[in-house]
């Protein structure tokens, strides 16, 4: 089965390409932007009387850090120009092959459609083949039995034929002794 375009390894590059893209963009611009950290400690105040161990309090440290870079903003603005150029020149042929690989996807189809009404367009012919295959085998299976009864009723009629002549010649061999029989005098 043919897969479809959208599941193609192209497509699936192109998807990649375009979540990367978009991600390594907001990295880029995130430079420029003001940050806010949060820091935080936590820690206990103890000390030591001989073997043991007093704890006094603990502490917690909690902080905010604010930071806004005044010279990066430009250079992100620049290095993410020159990063999105050599980006958008793949991406655009990456589409165009993902728009060849659609029309050949369209073009398989077509194909595939175009092959399967052929095949309903023979299947006609070919049940009608079968048919007239299976019915000239049924006149043979017939044409056999005929010509096998056809035989045998030969045969027992050369069988006959035989017996005939041979009763014939006995008939004849009893008629030419009685004839004989016949023609002699009889004696007393």
């Amino acid at each position: 089965m043919v897969s479809a375009p959208e599941n193609s390894p192209t497509a699936r590059v192109l998807r990649n390409l375009k979540d990367q893209a978009e991600l390594n963009r907001t990295l880029e611009s995130s430079d420029g932007l003001p940050q806010l950290k949060m820091l935080g400690q936590f820690g206990v105040l103890g000390r030591t009387n001989g073997d043991f161990e007093i704890r006094d309090k603990p502490s917690w440290a909690f902080g905010l850090m604010l930071s806004i870079p005044l010279s990066n903003g430009i250079e992100g603005i620049l290095a993410r120009k020159q990063y999105e150029e050599p980006v958008k020149q793949s991406l655009i042929k990456l589409e165009s092959s993902l728009s060849e690989e659609n029309f050949s996807f369209r073009t398989l189809q077509k194909q595939v459609s175009l092959l399967s009404s052929v095949i309903q367009q023979l299947n006609g012919p070919i049940d009608e083949l079968a048919e007239s295959v299976a019915r000239e085998k049924n006149a043979l299976k017939m044409g056999e039995k005929s010509a096998f009864i056809w035989l045998s009723s030969f045969n027992r009629l050369h069988d006959l034929e035989i017996e005939r002549l041979s009763a014939l010649k006995k008939y004849s061999a009893s008629v030419s002794q009685a004839r004989s029989l016949l023609a002699s005098p009889l004696v007393f």
